[in-house]
């Protein structure tokens, strides 16, 4: 999560960028493109999840992301709190005993949900009886019944939801940004993330004979007591909630045409990490490092870019800074350049990653990556909720087209190689 998204703001690899884990901030002293884009005059703006600080910080519930290079902030994210918390109290308090009732388990270990806002609210006790009493329907998991965070129709209007607040601030945005200035527009949607809970129109619109099995399915390390009794419905969840997804992406891209400016808009669209929708028997991200949770969309879209192509090289989030620069000739020009232990580095690259517009206009790179680099890192330091300190990674691997290597530092969990051409 966190490492990755630095990864996309910094185009530096986690030991560039410093954010190894999550549970730590990143470092507002480090150039991002964001910074770089304000100081060209863009307007930028950021919606829905960032991610930057640790959620059990004293940055939340009320995070100030703007130091990062935005203008604009209006933040939610998997916690449930902080402004769309708020404004759905205020405004929709008819709603709110169903919001409370949607947060994953895990919120309950924050230190600010027994003690939340001026009125010091316990928001730990009102989750669990929200929860209790919400009437859930027999095949959803409100987040007790499984080892999930939860799956299940969401329990308040659509108009209310996370997704749909994070788009009305994003349209606000683009509507209140002066026509001869160029802007930045970060939206961030919160879901598909677990808990899953698409609006239960979307439901409908889910082909149930193209929802996969499960990778391993059937199979012993599969079929445990803690498996999951309805599987395709837990996975029907999930890919109504991308429609939902792309439902309002589409409001994004009528806006930009009503107001002139599709024309000469690039789009990126990426996700930090992958889902292993019980690919294993294992959901979340996971850290084993299965191309379920490794290999994550990337469309890049604009003009002068080749339309309707499918590139198969190997790409990184560190890539995606250097892309933006790559998108307007100036931009390149005023990102500060990293510093050495003599100074700046005038021969040092800016970025770890590499520009994706040769890539995406069809052109021919010769010396393009043959491999990728990933890791996941668990808790660096003691931590509240587990006993002792976790010193070393949980993984850490090396894939190219045909192999795919995993290693646990420090760890005797063996070694993992993958021919991934017969496996």
């Amino acid at each position: 999560c966190c490492p990755a998204r630095a990864g996309i703001a910094t185009g530096l690899t986690s030991r560039g960028h410093g954010l190894l884990s999550n549970g730590y901030r990143l470092n507002p002293d480090i150039p991002t493109f964001m910074k770089t884009l304000q100081m060209a005059g863009w307007r930028t703006g950021a919606f829905g999840k960032i991610h930057f600080y640790p959620f059990d910080s004293e940055y939340y519930p009320y995070p100030d992301y703007r130091e990062y290079g935005w203008d604009v902030v209006h933040n939610t994210e998997d916690n449930r709190t902080g402004e769309w918390h708020d404004w759905i109290e205020k405004e929709h308090p008819e709603h709110y005993d169903a919001i409370m009732a949607t947060p994953a388990n895990w919120n309950s270990q924050l230190p600010y949900y027994d003690s939340y806002g001026e009125q010091k609210v316990n928001l730990t006790e009102r989750m669990r009886r929200a929860k209790d009493e919400m009437a859930w329907g027999e095949e959803d998991d409100g987040g007790n019944k499984t080892r999930t965070e939860g799956y299940y129709p969401l329990p308040y209007p659509e108009e209310i939801s996370q997704t749909n607040w994070i788009t009305e601030h994003a349209l606000n945005f683009i509507d209140e940004t002066p026509a001869d200035q160029p802007l930045y527009t970060h939206i961030s949607y919160v879901q598909p993330h677990p808990p899953f809970h698409p609006p239960a129109r979307f439901l409908e619109r889910v082909n149930e004979d193209f929802i996969p099995d499960p990778v391993g399915y059937g199979t012993d390390h599969w079929n445990g007591p803690d498996r999951l009794p309805n599987i395709r419905y837990y996975r029907k969840l999930y890919f109504a909630d991308f429609i939902y997804l792309d439902e309002q992406i589409g409001r994004i891209l009528e806006r930009l045409e009503q107001v002139g400016r599709m024309e000469n808009s690039y789009f990126i669209f990426v996700s930090d990490h992958g889902e292993m929708l019980m690919d294993h028997n294992l959901g979340g991200k996971s850290a084993r490092h299965y191309d379920a949770v490794i290999r994550i969309p990337l469309i890049v879209a604009g003009p002068g870019l080749k339309q309707g192509s499918t590139c198969d090289l190997i790409v990184q989030h560190e890539d995606i800074c250097p892309t933006v620069f790559d998108m307007h000739e100036t931009l390149l020009k005023q990102h500060p350049r990293p510093l050495s232990r003599r100074g700046i580095a005038d021969d040092h690259p800016i970025c770890a990653g590499r520009s994706l517009m040769p890539l995406c206009k069809g052109e021919q790179v010769s010396d393009w990556r043959q491999s990728s680099f990933s890791e996941s890192f668990g808790g660096l330091c003691e931590s509240p909720f587990r006993e002792g300190a976790m010193k070393y990674p949980w993984k850490e691997t090396l894939r190219n087209r045909e192999f795919r290597y995993s290693v646990t530092p420090g760890r005797d969990d063996g070694e993992e190689l993958f021919d991934l051409t017969m496996d």
